[in-house]
């Protein structure tokens, strides 16, 4: 395989690899935008949240929701969840009110952003009180 091929496909990755972080930066500062809180904060919350409700989801709503969010955030949804989806738990040394409002703004960001038949799966599979939270905005 010529040099040239190989630089060419590194650079394609590298590419890829650069619009996928910046994606799962601009879900973040969505997030951080509605929660008021930092990018940093945000990130963690939205991870957070994937990796409580991911187990939720029968397999085919998780792949369907996967392929929807960056690729650096599905395997969020894979992971045992280590936290009850209870806001509280989910976000630890957060006050209660600060959780709770990030938590609502993950599931906004993501009613925003992810497609009707994925928010219809997470819609089934999560509590009422959090399946109400996925509204989009208007």
């Amino acid at each position: 395989m010529p040099k040239t091929q190989t630089k060419s496909n590194c650079r394609a990755d590298f590419a890829t690899h650069l619009i996928m972080q910046s994606r799962r930066e601009e879900l973040a500062s969505h997030v951080a935008d509605r929660a008021g809180v930092p990018v940093a904060f945000a990130d963690y919350g939205l991870r957070a949240v994937l990796t409580a409700i991911g187990p939720q989801l029968s397999p085919t709503g998780r792949e369907l929701v996967a392929d929807e969010l960056p690729p650096t955030l599905a395997p969020a949804l894979e992971s045992t969840p280590i936290r009850a989806l209870d806001p509280h738990d989910l976000l630890p040394g957060m006050r209660p009110g600060q959780a709770h409002a990030l938590v609502a703004s993950v599931c906004r960001v993501l009613a925003d952003e992810l497609s009707t038949d994925a928010l219809a799966a997470l819609r089934a599979a999560l509590s009422p009180e959090l399946a109400r939270l996925l509204t989009p905005r208007h």
